[in-house]
């Protein structure tokens, strides 16, 4: 096949198409180029090319990559129960695994019990694949990235309701508070407790609380 169908193939395959490519090519017209990124591709580089330049190419696509899927771990998660605007519509096989991923454990956010497993089982891949496509996507293992969402999920709690730390906790599906406080200073660089008073005194100094 042509190195176009081969993007093609790449982009519409769920199992592999998070999987960087690069146009190597001796055509180097600009509507070639200009097909190359409109159908998928990550970079494009004319022959004759030297090796730094590839490096600095892959080096670009990986920051690039983690920047843009880890995005959605820094916006707060928001409670099924307070309103917010629909996402928006993905023809991104990439990001509709992702938000697949995120729906399903929002969805389970109090159960305890709720575990890698269950994401495995509601998605067309092995295992193996499930790991690394994850892994590659978002830098995190499956079993960290349930953990960022519940806690980004936490934290909305935190900012939108007067629950105590303890009841998040539980609403989240841990029901160890001292493991909840640990892993939240992790992931939001504080514990609960004084990530609610900065917020609290940040809404009361905006006029929001009170």
């Amino acid at each position: 096949m042509t190195g176009f169908e081969f993007l093609n193939a790449l982009r519409n395959t769920p199992l592999i198409s998070h999987i960087p490519l690069i146009f190597l090519t001796a055509r180097a017209d600009p509507e070639t180029e200009l097909a190359a990124y409109e159908q998928g591709a990550d970079a494009f580089i004319t022959k004759p090319f030297g090796i730094k330049l590839l490096q600095s190419q892959i080096r670009a696509i990986m920051a690039q990559r983690n920047g843009r899927y880890a995005e959605p771990l820094q916006q707060t998660t928001t409670p099924v129960n307070i309103a917010k605007p629909q996402p928006k519509r993905s023809t991104d096989l990439n990001d509709r695994f992702l938000s697949k991923i995120r729906q399903e454990i929002e969805k389970n956010i109090s159960n305890p019990d709720f575990s890698v497993d269950h994401l495995i089982a509601i998605m067309p891949m092995s295992r193996t694949v499930f790991v690394k496509k994850l892994k590659s996507l978002t830098q995190q293992s499956p079993v960290e990235y349930i953990r960022t969402i519940k806690i980004k999920y936490a934290a909305n709690l935190i900012d939108t309701t007067d629950y105590s730390i303890k009841e998040i906790s539980y609403m989240v599906g841990i029901h160890d508070t001292k493991y909840f406080s640990q892993r939240f200073k992790e992931i939001m660089g504080m514990l609960p407790k004084d990530y609610k008073k900065q917020h609290h005194d940040d809404g009361v100094a905006n006029g929001l609380i009170g």
